[in-house]
């Protein structure tokens, strides 16, 4: 209905009370407005500005949608058959005519808008979706390469890479849902394995490091990489208000003991600082899971 509004002051407010009144159900038509002719002769003005000068009619005329245009000129035809009703004073008739040719133009406008709106909104998700999953595959990258397993994450990042391309495709070819569907494909495989080296370097501890300074170094990196996953998370899953109440506490108990760590490292008490990086980053797994993020183990 907001289109409506720019027909403009008390003329749009009561135009807006008839749309209102014409579509009612039948079961309520004996609280509708009494058809007079002075009431009909107002609303055939009313709906004629609404076939052809509102912005409703622009967006049919212009949509390329077959169904919609039909279903206008249909109005149309509508409106100036209760025009010859009203001059032959056949006023039931002729409300009965505008009301149809309301309902017309109406269905279709808020079809026509919703769809817009969604294909707005698709493109909006798909266009983050693939950020989100571009910088993971660079994550991935860059993690592979420290744990010397380029290599056996080539075929990996092929895979997704592929996965990727399709959803591209379908894009371009105007499919933003099908794309989404394809993305969400490629987001969640990406995500698993970067989630899995990490996982892996927690839980085999085969790494050698020269000195507990260059340990310390390794386990910022793993901690910043899930403080990363996590603000990512966040904008891609939108949890329940409550449930990221309870993220955020969590994130910022995660930066807490992080900066007791740091502060740690700078009198060089690194072993202690790595303890304290291990127990924020699990905390932040915990917020990662909370959050929705699909983390193994």
């Amino acid at each position: 209905m907001n289109v409506l509004l720019r027909l403009g002051g008390a003329v749009a407010a009561a135009f807006l009370a008839m749309v209102l009144v014409c579509s009612q159900p039948m079961a309520q038509a004996d609280k509708r407005v009494p058809v007079t002719p002075s009431t009909t002769e107002q609303k055939a003005k009313f709906v004629t500005n609404l076939v052809s000068h509102s912005v409703a009619s622009k967006t049919i005329e212009s949509s390329g949608d077959d169904a919609a245009r039909k279903a206008l000129a249909n109005s149309r035809a509508l409106v100036e058959a209760a025009k010859q009703d009203i001059a032959n004073s056949k006023y039931e008739q002729a409300d009965a005519k505008l009301n149809q040719a309301v309902d017309g133009v109406m269905t279709h406008s808020r079809r026509l808008s919703e769809g817009s709106v969604k294909a707005d909104r698709a493109q909006e998700v798909y266009t983050s979706r693939v950020a989100s999953v571009k910088a993971l595959m660079d994550a991935y990258t860059r993690v592979a390469d420290e744990k010397k397993q380029a290599g056996k994450a080539a075929e990996r990042k092929a895979a997704i890479q592929q996965t990727l391309n399709e959803a591209e495709a379908m894009a371009a070819k105007g499919n933003k849902e099908g794309a989404l569907v394809v993305v969400e494909r490629a987001y969640t495989a990406v995500s698993k394995e970067v989630a899995a080296l990490r996982d892996g370097d927690k839980l085999t501890k085969t790494l050698k490091f020269d000195s507990p300074a260059d340990e310390y170094v390794y386990e910022i990196d793993r901690n910043d990489s899930h403080f990363f996953l996590l603000k990512l998370t966040i904008s891609e899953k939108n949890p329940d208000p409550m449930i990221l109440k309870q993220v955020e506490d969590l994130r910022g108990k995660a930066q807490g003991i992080r900066n007791d760590a740091e502060a740690r490292a700078k009198k060089n008490d690194h072993k202690k600082a790595i303890d304290e990086l291990g127990q924020s980053t699990d905390i932040l797994i915990r917020a990662l899971r909370m959050a929705g993020a699909y983390i193994p183990g």
